[in-house]
């Protein structure tokens, strides 16, 4: 009996032991296995594109089962465009979501996006934009630059606000201090007769409210959720352009994470882009009429056919220049606004 009191108790011993030892380490476990991102943006809390930024993050939170976390950082909180691009490059911020055009001095070939008149409607540049031939190889551009593009969303087409008028024509340019998103563009514009202008997007609301611009280009989402009409009294449904938003990663980062948070993180990121593009298309009539209940004065059917014939012509040359050699570096500073 003695023996047998002996062996139950030594049992019952490595029993709590074992028993013991599972319960201490299989919290740190847990916690190990969740993985963190930090993703920056520069739109306001109302902004589309934080709205769609959490519902990536919830949708990578349920494809984990809670395993990947996104931290989403509105409103320039982590730095501007340029900052959080930078930060990306270097590895000390996980995500980043810019306008396509702030991704041009590390890959040229993104300036194609941003070409006035490139595209018609959203969906045309959807279509191009979700496609293995022109968009998925646009995302890989950066990955020299040791960032991987996921997915773009959409800044959408562009706009001109002003306090001079609206610019129905291109002499209606000329003179004018005009506020743009990129290299690209301020080139198209400059032909026009403008005096272009680089600025971080969280700058231009004083710079326009202290007089220092007389107008400036942004898609009517982004114009409204900055409260730019509050500044500004005319409004030009130009449609010149079509800015993508990229949504980036660090390129190590990402292939760092398990194959299952890595198809977390890309399907997430394509449920965050529909969700978006979803509601900037639902919400652009109501929000022409909410400016004009601001007393902005809006135009919408604006006859492109003249600016066109100039967008062809600057097309042909960029498109020429690129077959005939290498892409030339394109200037930091005129390159990389925002937005």
């Amino acid at each position: 009996m003695k023996h047998l009191y002996e062996l139950i108790m030594g049992i019952t011993l490595v029993t709590s032991l074992v028993v013991s030892h599972a319960q201490t380490t299989s919290k740190p476990a847990a916690v190990a296995s969740t993985v963190v991102l930090r993703l920056s943006h520069v739109g306001s809390t109302t902004s589309s594109q934080h709205l769609a930024a959490l519902r990536m993050a919830e949708t990578a939170s349920e494809l984990s089962q809670g395993t990947l976390r996104i931290d989403v950082f509105p409103n320039s909180e982590l730095g501007n465009d340029a900052k959080s691009i930078a930060d990306v490059k270097a590895g000390t911020l996980d995500m980043t979501m810019a306008g396509s055009g702030n991704f041009v001095s590390l890959a040229p070939r993104l300036a194609e996006i941003d070409l006035p008149y490139s595209f018609q409607t959203p969906k045309e540049a959807w279509h191009e934009l979700d496609s293995p031939y022109f968009g998925r190889p646009l995302l890989n551009e950066t990955l020299a630059a040791g960032i991987r593009g996921l997915s773009f969303w959409e800044v959408g087409f562009r706009i001109i606000t002003s306090n001079k008028g609206f610019v129905k024509t291109p002499a209606d340019f000329k003179g004018l201090r005009l506020r743009v998103g990129n290299a690209t563009q301020a080139e198209y514009f400059r032909a026009l007769g403008a005096h272009t202008i680089s600025m971080p997007l969280g700058e231009l609301y004083e710079a326009i409210k202290a007089d220092k611009l007389d107008a400036q280009d942004h898609p009517l989402s982004i114009t409204y959720s900055e409260k730019l009409y509050e500044v500004q009294k005319y409004v030009t449904i130009t449609r010149h352009a079509y800015t993508a938003l990229m949504v980036a990663i660090n390129a190590k980062r990402f292939n760092a994470l398990s194959p299952a948070h890595q198809k977390a993180l890309l399907d997430a990121a394509v449920a965050g882009r529909d969700f978006q593009r979803s509601m900037n298309a639902k919400t652009e009539a109501s929000m022409i009429a909410d400016l004009r209940s601001k007393r902005m004065e809006v135009f919408e059917n604006i006859e492109s056919r003249p600016f066109r014939v100039l967008a062809i012509t600057q097309s042909s040359r960029y498109f020429s220049n690129r077959l005939s050699g290498p892409t030339k570096p394109v200037n930091p500073t005129t390159a990389t606004v925002t937005r």
